[in-house]
């Protein structure tokens, strides 16, 4: 996906955590920031407190989506996935995508 180019529906989901939203929600008047993550990337653990930094202190001015793509089989556990989630403080929606 290129900078400016139209964003896609978000599809292909097997669960909604902390609210679902749409592209109709996210296109508009607000950025959209959307962090892509998944339980097993340690690189992803540690940019958690930024982004959450971001969504926290930019709240009226961006709209914040966690997107979590597994990364292996162990990856695909619904509960860890909300455990991590809780774990790291991510408030935000997340897209939970299960291929």
């Amino acid at each position: 996906m290129k900078l400016r180019s139209e964003m896609p529906e978000l599809v292909g989901e097997v669960a909604w955590l902390n609210g679902q939203v749409s592209k109709a929600d996210l296109v508009g008047e607000k950025p959209t920031l959307i962090h892509f993550w998944s339980i097993s990337c340690h690189l992803c653990k540690e940019a958690m407190p930024e982004v959450n930094n971001f969504r926290d202190k930019y709240k009226d001015e961006l709209n914040v989506v966690a997107v979590h793509i597994p990364r292996s089989e162990k990856d695909l556990d619904l509960d860890e996935i909300k455990v991590i989630a809780e774990n790291h403080g991510i408030t935000q929606p997340i897209f939970v995508i299960v291929s």
